[in-house]
């Protein structure tokens, strides 16, 4: 007689891959925030350029695309019991190594972009944690909407 499998509580399940999807949307918003390309790029106080808002706007985008992914990823790869196949073994393995390089780049790279003022950098990190938030919970709920098999 096999032994049956314990599923995870969707509600564990839920928050689990929505922290994921969460934290993969704050490490995009440090990489993109030191590499110019940041949520407070459009309220640079010295050395304004008409990109400015178009590097915002791509950041808004990376976010939200970040948070969205990660927890529709997380959630999918936690919804089953895994299977001890080779291919989904893989990627599993390749999809925590992914967010683990990104979190550590995100550490390496560090806070703060040149030009931008403390209240505008507080205000953009709430924003995307907001966004992120968002994202993800969404991108959470619809990979969970289908029943588990």
């Amino acid at each position: 007689m096999p032994q049956a499998q314990k599923r995870i509580p969707r509600e564990l399940l839920f928050a689990a891959a929505a922290t994921c999807g969460l934290l993969m949307a704050l490490a995009v918003h440090i990489i993109t925030s030191r590499l110019g390309l940041g949520l407070a790029s459009a309220w640079r106080e010295e050395g304004v350029s008409s990109l400015d808002p178009l590097r915002s706007a791509l950041a808004w985008w990376l976010i939200a695309a970040a948070g969205g992914f990660g927890g529709f990823a997380s959630a999918v790869l936690m919804v089953d019991p895994p299977r001890r196949g080779r291919a989904r073994a893989l990627v599993e393995w390749v999809a925590a190594l992914a967010f683990l390089i990104l979190l550590a780049g995100a550490e390496h790279y560090g806070t703060g972009e040149v030009g931008i003022g403390a209240k505008a950098s507080l205000n953009a990190g709430f924003a995307a944690l907001s966004l992120g938030a968002l994202t993800a919970c969404i991108g959470t709920a619809c990979a969970l909407r289908t029943p588990p098999r």
